[in-house]
């Protein structure tokens, strides 16, 4: 079992029903706009679900080499028939086409997820959520096929498009038309545990020290005051479970409990964070 793997990883498939049912709905009869824009919206809290970035350390949900997953070719495969009946409307196609290839990325499908990315035009994406999504999505890609490398490997061969990707992924929580607040969690997470995996794999330790305070500092800049007191908090009786919030909260923490782990034993295992609320989690979590 890879070292980094977090519970996060451990998406029931049930989550892609709803994608399903929502195709077949759409198929079965007439389109209405608003129909459409409650499956592009529905489908966005979806697709997020199931990209939850801790995957990335750990590899793939799905593996390739065990073949493909009925519900996700079932769910492709309505998207595609509705795509091309509605060719009118290329702004729809690009938006839906997105959500093909994230829903094949998820699942491993690397190449079906390439040829879906290469079918949506920039210009016919018009929200910001949309837009993020497509300008990352070279590194989206990348990360998904290159997450589950041994960390020597992963250092000698991938080092310089790591640093790219989170370059890339902070520059777009800071766009101009900036995503909405659960995307913006996603790209930094993403770009956290891009940096765990390099930072880990760097034998430097002052380099390595700087990498991963890199990698976390951006997520504790994008906490509200209640979220830091909540990070160190003994006791969620009081957090709403399914606010976005408290969802962020709990992912930091596996992000730091797992930076204590795989820190234990190393030289200058010691990190200070930006946050004193970061920085007190780390210390004392288990090793």
């Amino acid at each position: 079992m890879n070292p980094l793997r977090s519970p996060a990883q451990k998406r029931p498939n049930h989550r892609w029903l709803w994608l399903v049912a929502s195709c077949a709905l759409l198929l079965n009869g007439c389109i209405s706009s608003t129909e459409v824009k409650s499956i592009v919206t529905h489908s966005n809290y979806e697709m997020l679900l199931a990209a939850d970035p801790a995957l990335g350390v750990a590899g793939l949900q799905t593996d390739p080499a065990a073949g493909g997953n009925q519900k996700v070719d079932e769910a492709a495969a309505r998207i595609e028939t509705f795509l091309a009946q509605h060719q009118d409307d290329p702004a729809m196609v690009s938006a839906l086409r997105l959500r093909q290839a994230l829903l094949y990325l998820n699942h491993g499908q690397f190449s079906l997820a390439q040829n879906a990315f290469a079918e949506v035009k920039a210009t016919d994406l018009h929200s910001a959520r949309d837009k993020a999504l497509f300008a990352v999505q070279p590194h989206l890609l990348w990360w998904n096929q290159t997450a589950a490398m041994n960390p020597a490997g992963f250092f000698a061969s991938e080092k310089a498009k790591a640093e790219k990707a989170m370059s890339a992924l902070l520059a777009e929580t800071k766009a101009k038309d900036l995503p909405p607040p659960d995307l913006r969690d996603y790209l930094l997470e993403m770009r956290a545990w891009i940096g765990l995996k390099l930072g880990l794999a760097i034998a430097d330790p002052a380099a390595s020290r700087e990498t991963l305070q890199n990698a976390v500092n951006p997520i504790a800049e994008s906490f509200t005051p209640a979220e830091l007191t909540l990070l160190t908090t003994t006791t969620f009786k009081d957090a709403k479970p399914f606010d976005l919030s408290t969802r962020r909260v709990l992912r930091t923490r596996s992000l730091l409990s797992t930076l204590a782990r795989l820190t234990a034993n190393a030289p200058n295992a010691t990190r200070i964070f930006n946050s004193p609320a970061f920085q007190r989690y780390y210390d004392t979590a288990p090793r």
